[in-house]
């Protein structure tokens, strides 16, 4: 399983934003996540012991993540194809404001 190196944000034609992250050991459990838009950071807090900090987020994605009540996280793991990525997981996390 690949260690955390890189999240990405993708914002649909629907303005939803979702995030994508590589695996991490062991399942989500009540994930929720935090926004610091004066640090341009989101905090994940997948379960009890596992707290992602994610930095230099767009002011885009705040402005959406702001009016939502949860973020759609998926976690990928590598492919041989260097294009594709395997989904693992796909959960939702409540945005705490």
């Amino acid at each position: 399983m690949a260690e955390f190196d890189g999240f990405e944000f993708i914002i649909t034609e629907e303005d939803d934003v979702m995030l994508v992250i590589y695996a991490r050991k062991g399942n989500q459990e009540n994930p929720l996540v935090e926004l610091n838009p004066k640090k341009n950071s989101v905090v994940l807090y997948r379960n009890k012991e596992d707290v992602i900090t994610l930095e230099n987020v767009s002011k885009e994605v705040f402005e959406i993540l702001r009016e939502e009540q949860v973020l759609l996280i998926t976690e990928v793991v590598p492919t041989e194809n260097e294009l594709e990525n395997e989904i693992k997981q796909v959960y939702e996390a409540k945005i705490k404001h």
